[in-house]
């Protein structure tokens, strides 16, 4: 939502110039999201799994990349591992426990 807000403020700032986003852009943009229905739910802890100090589960990751993930978490932590579970959760396995 946030992309498809700074568009049209682009839009209604640069209106008279010739380089203006046409509205289709956000028309488009629009549509994506009120495609996208469900999110799956979080993956469920089995009693079986093993818990690692060096890992952390992210959920809620369904509009994020493998990129955003580290560069969001790479200002801190350079060297990171993304491994996806789903569209909606991964996990973020670190150099060291601490």
């Amino acid at each position: 939502m946030q992309k498809i807000d700074k568009l049209k403020a682009r839009a209604e700032r640069f209106a008279d110039e010739d380089e203006v986003m046409p509205s289709t852009t956000i028309t488009n943009l629009e549509n994506k999201v009120s495609q996208l229905r469900s999110f799956e739910k979080p993956e469920e802890i089995k009693r079986s799994a093993v818990i690692t100090e060096d890992s952390l589960y992210l959920f809620g990751t369904d509009f994020m990349s493998t990129g955003d993930i580290k560069e969001y978490m790479g200002i801190q932590f350079p060297d990171i591992f993304v491994t996806w579970i789903n569209d909606s959760s991964c996990t973020i396995k670190f150099d060291s426990n601490e």
